[in-house]
C-alpha cells in the first residue's frame, strides 16, 4: 500500500456494521459478496481493512482487538496485507493512468480465485473504486459470482456518485455507509492532529479522506496548509499555473468554486450579486466536465470575476 493513502489502526464510527458483519462471517452462512456504498473519503476501504483482519489474524500473535476495533501492527496477516502479498486476500483497484478497471485486471483476479485457500482460511478479494468498472469487467465478475465459492468472499467498496449495475448488486448484502460530524472530526484528529478545521476548505460535506488529500498536495507543493482559505489558494494556483495540472487540482477545482460561491451567498445573505455569478460559474462547469474543456481558462475567467466582483 502507499504511505499516501490512509489506513488507520483504529477504526472510529461504523459499530453497528462492524459487530453485524463480523458475526455474518463467523457464522457458517459467509456472503459471496457485500458491497459498502457512500461518499468517498469517509473510511469504507479503512474499514474494510479491519473487518478483513478481524478474521484473517484469528489464532495468530497480535489478533485483532475487536472491543476497541484496533489492529495491531506486529501481526503477520496485517504486515502481509499492508505490502499487498497475503495470500487470502487480492485487491483491484483503478490503475492511476487508467478511468476504469479493465478486463486484465479481473483475468488476474480469476487467476488468484482458483488457487487454493491458505491454511484453509477465507479469501478475500476486494473491488476498490468499484463504481470505476467498465461493462466488459462488470460481466466478467458476474460468472464468478453467479457460480459462488463458500471459501471466497467479494468486497466492493462503491462511492456514490455512480451507479454500480443491478446484477451485481442482486447477488451482493449491501451496506449504504455514513459518518456524522463528530466521528469525522475523530478521525481527522487522529490522522492529522496538526490540520486547521476551521479553513473554509475543510466544510461541512468534506470527508476525512478528502482533508487527507488536499494536506499531501499542500506538502508536495510547500503550501502552508494551516493558513490557507481558498481565496489564497486560487492566489497560489494562478501565480503557479503548473499546479492548475496536478491531479488533485484537477479533480478538486470546480468543487472549490463551488465551495466559494456557497460561502459568498451565506455570508452576504443572498446577495443578488454573488447568486448569480455562482449560477453563471455552475454552467460553465457543467460545460467543462461535459466537455473536457481547458482548466487553466476557467481559472483566469474565475480570478477576473472575483476581482471585479
Amino acid at each position: 500500500m502507499s504511505s499516501k493513502q490512509i489506513y488507520q489502526k483504529k477504526l472510529i464510527g461504523f459499530e453497528n456494521e462492524f459487530n453485524e458483519l463480523s458475526k455474518i462471517y463467523k457464522s457458517e452462512n459467509v456472503p459471496s459478496g457485500v458491497i459498502f456504498y457512500g461518499k468517498k473519503g469517509i473510511g469504507k476501504r479503512t474499514f474494510v481493512f479491519h473487518l478483513i483482519n478481524s478474521i484473517l489474524s484469528k489464532n495468530e500473535n497480535g489478533e485483532y482487538n475487536s472491543k476497541d476495533k484496533i489492529i495491531d501492527a506486529s501481526n503477520p496477516s496485517y504486515k502481509l496485507a499492508a505490502n499487498g502479498i497475503h495470500p487470502n486476500l487480492f485487491i483491484v483497484d483503478t490503475k492511476e493512468d487508467k478511468k476504469t478497471i479493465d478486463i486484465l485486471q479481473i483475468r488476474e483476479m480469476f487467476s488468484f480465485a482458483k488457487k487454493s485457500t491458505f491454511d484453509n482460511k477465507l479469501k478475500f478479494i476486494v473491488i476498490n473504486n468499484a463504481d470505476n468498472l467498465n461493462l466488459f469487467s462488470s460481466n466478467a465478475l458476474l460468472k464468478i459470482l453467479e457460480e459462488p465459492n463458500e471459501k471466497i468472499s467479494f468486497i466492493f467498496i462503491h462511492n456514490s456518485k455512480k451507479k454500480i449495475i443491478e446484477t451485481i448488486k442482486s447477488r451482493c448484502i449491501f451496506y449504504k455507509m455514513n459518518i456524522n460530524e463528530s466521528d469525522k472530526i475523530k478521525i481527522i484528529e487522529n490522522i492529522l492532529p496538526q490540520i486547521n478545521l476551521r479553513s473554509d476548505i475543510f466544510n461541512y460535506y468534506t470527508t476525512p479522506g478528502e482533508i487527507y488529500e488536499f494536506y499531501n498536495f499542500c506538502v508536495e507543493n510547500k503550501i502552508d496548509y494551516n493558513d490557507i482559505n481558498l481565496e489564497f489558494l486560487f492566489k497560489v494556483i494562478s501565480e503557479n499555473i503548473s499546479l492548475i495540472k496536478t491531479n488533485y487540482i484537477v479533480k478538486n477545482f470546480t468543487s472549490f468554486i463551488e465551495v466559494y460561491f456557497y460561502n459568498k451567498i451565506v455570508l452576504s445573505k443572498n446577495d443578488s450579486k454573488y447568486v448569480e455569478l455562482y449560477k453563471s460559474f455552475l454552467k460553465k462547469i457543467d460545460s467543462f466536465n461535459k466537455y473536457n474543456l481547458d482548466l487553466e481558462s476557467l481559472l483566469i475567467e474565475f480570478n477576473g470575476k472575483i476581482k471585479n466582483g
